[in-house]
């Protein structure tokens, strides 16, 4: 399964957040540095493929961050933001 952003999503940064517009559910997400990062790298990414940017940007290793990222995507589909794709 590969998860990419959806196409009505306006990010900025704001200092460590990422604020999301949510365009077509007029909604506003605001994010820690590390979950706007793994948003923004959502374009037809596996979840490995996720992991491996987290691991490699932030230096971290362990199964903490296998978990961390797939309940990101979890709450990133629930929301809207991300949508799962076929490979």
């Amino acid at each position: 399964m590969l998860y990419e952003r959806v196409e009505h999503l306006e990010l900025r940064k704001a200092g460590d957040e990422m604020l999301v517009h949510d365009i077509a559910n007029e909604k506003i997400h605001v994010l820690n540095q590390t979950a706007g990062d793994l948003l923004e790298h959502c374009s037809r990414a596996s979840s490995a493929d996720l992991v491996s940017f987290l691991r490699a940007r932030y230096e971290v290793t362990g199964q903490d961050v296998d978990r961390d990222v797939r309940e990101i995507l979890e709450r990133f589909v629930e929301d809207g933001l991300v949508k799962e794709v076929a490979v």
